[in-house]
């Protein structure tokens, strides 16, 4: 693979990263515009569990970067423990936007994929689109 090629897949990556990071965004503001989602508001709150994040992470923090949460956890199962403070330090976590997606099928009683359809693509007229 050439360095051109190589450059291009990995635009195409972060791209597509920073596409996923605006959706959640954009549902995570619409549900908070409807009253459904306290961005103050412990995440773990809406799931239960996870004792390591007790109340600590809030939707804030996870739209701004600063959850404290790895990118990805070590192992599957494992609590997801913030490595920081949350709110102190930036730092990507793909585990973060996977736990935010839960949040959002929570409080808006809709599979992640239909609500990004319903309230996305949908009105946007955006055929042939993944979440």
């Amino acid at each position: 693979m050439t360095v051109a090629a190589r450059h291009r897949s990995k635009a195409s990556a972060s791209q597509r990263r920073d596409r996923a990071t605006r959706r959640r965004a954009n549902l995570a503001h619409q549900l908070r515009d409807e009253g459904r989602l306290n961005f103050d508001r412990p995440l773990s709150a809406h799931l239960g569990g996870d004792p390591a994040t007790g109340n600590l992470v809030t939707a804030r923090h996870r739209l701004n970067h600063s959850s404290g949460w790895p990118n990805w956890r070590g192992k599957a199962g494992e609590w997801l423990t913030p490595e920081f403070a949350p709110g102190t330090r930036f730092r990507y976590s793909g585990e973060g936007h996977v736990y935010l997606s839960r949040v959002l099928e929570q409080v808006s009683g809709q599979a992640f994929g239909e609500l990004i359809q319903a309230r996305v693509f949908g009105p946007l007229a955006m055929t042939g689109q993944r979440p």
